[in-house]
């Protein structure tokens, strides 16, 4: 069943599973796919590294209740948002950190 799902998923977005895709072109995909917009970081942005914002997560200091996030990919936010209830499971590996926002 499982495998099944995968190969049709495979068959309709080719492109994400590239394994010779480098970082840069499958951000460049995913951007595409999903109407990705960016803006500069400011000086008041409050940034996690992917690997902070995670740890965080997990340990309970960032909950839902507390705010929320988007993408930081270099030196640009993007309008992806993410919760800390996305971590473990659903959370994007390939971006650089995360800008919080408290509520």
């Amino acid at each position: 069943m499982f495998l099944s799902k995968l190969i049709k998923d495979f068959m309709r977005r080719p492109n994400l599973y590239r394994k010779t895709a480098t970082k840069k072109q499958q951000l460049e995909e995913f951007y595409k796919s999903h109407k990705v917009s960016f803006r500069p970081i400011e000086v008041d942005d409050d940034i996690y590294t992917i690997k902070e914002f995670i740890s965080d997560c997990k340990w309970g200091l960032l909950t839902d209740y507390d705010g929320f996030g988007e993408y930081v990919d270099g030196d640009k936010v993007t309008n992806i948002r993410v919760y800390p209830s996305d971590v473990p499971n659903n959370y994007h590996k390939f971006f650089d950190g995360v800008c919080w926002y408290n509520r």
